[in-house]
C-alpha cells in the first residue's frame, strides 16, 4: 500500500501531500494511465528512482482531487494548474511532496539531512540567517535554512536570484516556522515558512504574503 499522507495548513488554505514511494515500478505504472505528454516524460528519465517519484507525484495529485489535464509546465520546469490554484512539487531519495494553495504563491522542498550542507553553506547563508547556537545544530540549521530558500525560490519563480545575496530566513525559537524574506528589484517579498521532518529529511513549506 501507498504510505503517504495529506494534511492541511488551514490558516493559509494548503493542501500538502507527502509519500514515501516503497513500490516497484511496475506496481506504480499499473495506478495510473499517463497522457502522452506525461508518459515522454517519464520515458526521458533515465534512473529508475526518478521515473518512481515521477509517477508517484501524478498519482498523488490525482489522490488530493487535481485533474491532471490542468499541469502543465512554464518554462519548461515549472509546474502550473490551469484552473488558476497555485502548486509546488518536491522530490529527492523515495519522497514526493506536493502543495496546493488556491489563493497563495506556494513553494515545498524536502531534503535529507546530510553533514556535506556545512561545507556548502557559505554558497547559500545570507548575514540575516538565523544562526546555529551550537555547532553540533548546524547540518539541521543549514538544511532548513536551504530548503526553506528552495521553496521560496519556487513560490517567487524568477530565475535571476541569489541565494546567499537576495534571500534570507529567520526561524522561530522551536525551528518549526519561521519567516523568509526575498530582495529583488529595490522590493522586497516575504514569505511564512512551516517545517517538519519525515525520516531524517526536512519539509518546508512557504507561502506569499503579497
Amino acid at each position: 500500500m501507498p504510505i503517504f499522507n495529506l494534511y492541511e495548513i488551514t490558516a493559509e488554505g494548503i493542501i500538502v501531500g507527502s509519500w514515501k514511494v516503497t513500490e516497484s515500478l511496475t506496481d506504480l505504472q499499473s495506478k495510473i494511465e499517463l497522457s502522452h505528454l506525461d508518459n515522454k516524460r517519464l520515458l526521458s528519465r533515465k534512473k529508475t528512482v526518478n521515473k518512481k517519484t515521477f509517477l508517484a507525484s501524478r498519482i498523488l495529485l490525482l489522490e488530493m482531487n487535481v485533474n491532471l489535464s490542468y499541469l502543465y509546465y512554464k518554462n519548461g520546469n515549472i509546474p502550473c494548474l490551469s484552473n488558476g490554484m497555485n502548486i509546488s512539487i518536491s522530490h529527492t531519495d523515495l519522497f514526493v511532496v506536493v502543495a496546493i494553495s488556491k489563493n497563495k504563491k506556494v513553494g515545498v522542498d524536502i531534503e535529507k539531512y546530510q553533514s556535506r550542507i556545512v561545507n556548502l553553506s557559505r554558497k547559500f547563508l545570507h548575514p540575516l540567517d538565523t544562526k546555529p547556537i551550537e555547532k553540533n545544530s548546524s547540518i539541521k540549521l543549514y538544511t532548513k535554512i536551504w530548503s526553506a530558500k528552495e521553496a521560496m525560490f519556487k513560490a517567487f519563480e524568477k530565475p535571476d536570484v541569489f541565494f546567499d545575496k537576495q534571500m534570507h530566513v529567520n526561524l522561530n525559537n522551536d525551528h518549526l516556522n519561521g519567516k523568509g524574506t526575498i530582495f529583488y528589484k529595490k522590493e522586497s517579498f516575504d514569505y511564512k515558512l512551516f517545517f517538519s521532518e519525515v525520516e531524517n529529511h526536512n519539509l518546508c513549506i512557504s507561502v506569499s504574503l503579497k
